[in-house]
């Protein structure tokens, strides 16, 4: 075993150590040693080989009867280098009515708040475009379910808040003229 100096920082060093203890630089004078099988060992290996018998592959029968693949919906894969879909193939069903019933849903329950009656013009949509996409089963089902509870909840609040303020139309002007002095234009909603 003799010494070296890393030549990164110049630590010195075994010359049978792979990396330097002090900076971890690679010891570009290491050479690993190399292990060589003995003749009892390769000889054994060739016996064993020479006593396995060299297997022929043999075709599989395919019974006239066998279901034929149909690749109609498949469309190929493109390489690197060509232009187009890597993962090309047919695409699960539509999650659109489930996100815009989610979509709505949420603002609906938002904007319940805002003058009563008016959280119904989105909850109604929410309601229905969720039950549509649980009756056909579109993709999305959670999101769905989602925009129905939702768009339930905020015609249920529309409703509460659209009885409070009808009842008492004093509490309506308070409630517009604190929605007037956060810069919300009330002509909207009325």
């Amino acid at each position: 075993m003799s010494k070296i100096y890393c030549l990164n920082c110049g630590n010195e060093m075994d010359s049978e150590i792979r990396f330097c203890p002090s900076c971890g630089a690679a010891n570009t004078q290491f050479q690993a040693p190399v292990v060589e099988a003995s003749q009892e060992v390769t000889e054994t290996v060739s016996e064993v080989a020479q006593e396995i018998p060299p297997v022929q592959p043999q075709p599989v029968p395919v019974p006239e009867s066998a279901p034929q693949m149909q690749y109609s919906n498949v469309t190929p894969a493109y390489n690197a280098y060509q232009q187009g879909p890597v993962n090309a193939g047919p695409q699960g069903p539509s999650k659109a009515l489930a996100i815009v019933s989610l979509v709505l849903g949420i603002l609906s329950i938002v904007c319940c708040w805002c003058g009563g009656f008016s959280g119904l013009l989105m909850s109604i949509p929410a309601v229905v475009c969720g039950a549509i996409a649980l009756a056909k089963k579109m993709g999305g089902k959670g999101m769905a379910i989602a925009g129905v509870i939702c768009g339930g909840i905020a015609i249920i609040l529309s409703i509460i808040t659209g009885a409070v303020t009808a009842s008492a139309p004093s509490f309506y002007d308070e409630y517009m003229d604190v929605l007037e002095d956060y810069g919300i234009d009330v002509d909207d909603f009325t």
